[in-house]
């Protein structure tokens, strides 16, 4: 019968009172300096140097905009002011909402299309620091942060747009889950069910020229790694040819 393996053993109540071994409390040949910890980090540090080679983003499966909104200051007598373009069902909202202070105020507006509001209207109609807009110009003139999920993509007047989200003036832009690489920049038409949604695919170096143009200094950027029929990876997109496929697309944190 094999002896399962446990990570921890044991309760104490201060260091002298667990039983350590290879001197890890004394120096020597401890956790951290024994071949199995420097074998790790050797392999660690070589795939860093294969991706500082590749000069390649690191890989995510979550939109910051949580992250960012811990990151901007408290203004007395006023909330946290988000607006969420295209958030869906204010997909957003809960885990920026329990990730902040309890007592941090905030103000959360969705921008959707009216079917999506009329169900969020519906389904969060107890939660007074959310709303639900069917168009922008309904959302507060001022924004902390204006973030765009996956949305960006379905717009055909996608730099004109960005204009419209940054007159709320906003502290970060937040783009999530932008189809922006080492590729041109074309249009697609997304197979949707029955629909078909046409759907922009962009040059990276271009998309951060326009944000540029339009008075943005770029923070961050990460990899996305999205669920596409029903599993996690780049854009499946092998039906294109090789110079046309994104791969992963990007999160991108901007300054306005």
């Amino acid at each position: 019968m094999t002896t399962p393996f446990n990570i921890w053993d044991g309760i104490h109540a201060d260091f002298a009172a667990a039983p350590a071994r290879d001197a890890v409390t004394g120096g020597g040949d401890g956790g951290f300096e024994g071949a199995e910890w420097l074998g790790k980090m050797e392999a660690l540090a070589g795939r860093s140097l294969d991706q500082l080679a590749r000069a390649e983003a690191p890989l995510c499966r979550d939109y910051p905009l949580a992250v960012v909104a811990a990151l901007v200051p408290e203004t007395p007598g006023r909330p946290l002011t988000v607006v969420d373009f295209g958030g869906g069902m204010a997909n957003g909202f809960a885990g920026l909402r329990t990730s902040l202070p309890k007592g941090r105020p905030l103000a959360f507006h969705c921008i959707e299309n009216a079917a999506v509001c009329a169900i969020g209207r519906r389904m969060f109609a107890g939660v007074g620091e959310l709303r639900f807009h069917e168009d922008l110009d309904d959302a507060p003139a001022v924004a902390d942060i204006v973030h765009a999920g996956s949305s960006m993509q379905y717009i055909e007047d996608w730099k004109g747009m960005l204009a419209r989200l940054l007159r709320f003036q906003p502290r970060y832009l937040v783009l999530s889950d932008l189809p922006a690489g080492d590729i041109p920049t074309f249009v697609s038409v997304q197979n949707y069910y029955d629909r078909g949604m046409r759907h922009w695919f962009w040059n990276l170096d271009e998309f951060l020229a326009e944000l540029a143009r339009q008075g943005c200094r770029l923070l961050y950027r990460t990899r996305y790694e999205g669920s596409y029929l029903g599993r996690h990876g780049p854009y499946p997109m092998d039906n294109f040819p090789p110079g046309y496929r994104l791969g992963h697309a990007c999160n991108l944190i901007l300054a306005t």
